[in-house]
């Protein structure tokens, strides 16, 4: 990564957008590090540091955010600020809501099926979907509130400074992953 600035990769979107598999991907292309906030959060047994220990959870991500480059997947809310004036660079999945409910659902049931671990351990299981914090009824239900709220946060005088990659379609989502893999 001679010659050129540090790249700090945020990569934002409701639940089941794709950041995940963008950051992956993104990481693996220019040897990065990759941040993944669910995987600071989730303990065994869905034991969700965010809400029971967020002085701990924000320390390990202030501690994950202070190297050099990274690429990050999360939009956790009370973070985000600390992690956009780190940044240079936020991706934000804005795909419709009917393409990403279709994606979170069909990852909730492939999860479901094959019993594989997920998140240090946990399991997805069908009887989760009816939990409100599960990212099928999060999209469901909170969908335009937390694009709105995206769209504000990007607006702000705080977010001046980062380079935007606004992604409406899975088009979007590929041509965003050749400009980034060309680190221009």
């Amino acid at each position: 990564m001679q010659g050129t600035s540090p790249l700090r990769v945020v990569v934002i979107g409701v639940s089941g957008s794709g950041k995940t598999s963008f950051a992956t991907r993104l990481a693996k292309q220019l040897d990065l590090k990759q941040i993944e906030l669910d995987l600071l959060n989730w303990r065994p047994n869905w034991h969700d540091r965010y809400v029971h220990e967020f002085e701990a959870f924000e320390a390990d991500v202030l501690r994950e955010i202070s190297d050099p480059e990274w690429v990050l997947a999360g939009g956790y809310s009370k973070v985000r600020a600390m992690i956009f004036a780190r940044a240079n660079t936020v991706v934000w999945l804005d795909l419709p809501k009917t393409l990403v409910l279709r994606q979170v659902i069909w990852r909730s049931i492939r999860r479901a099926v094959s019993r594989k671990p997920i998140l240090n351990g946990n399991y997805e299981s069908f009887l989760r979907w009816f939990n409100t914090g599960h990212p099928i009824q999060i999209v469901w239900r909170h969908y335009a509130r937390k694009t709105q709220t995206y769209k504000a946060q990007l607006a702000a005088p705080d977010a001046a400074h980062l380079r935007v990659f606004q992604c409406k379609s899975r088009a979007d989502v590929e041509e965003t992953l050749r400009s980034l893999a060309r680190k221009t």
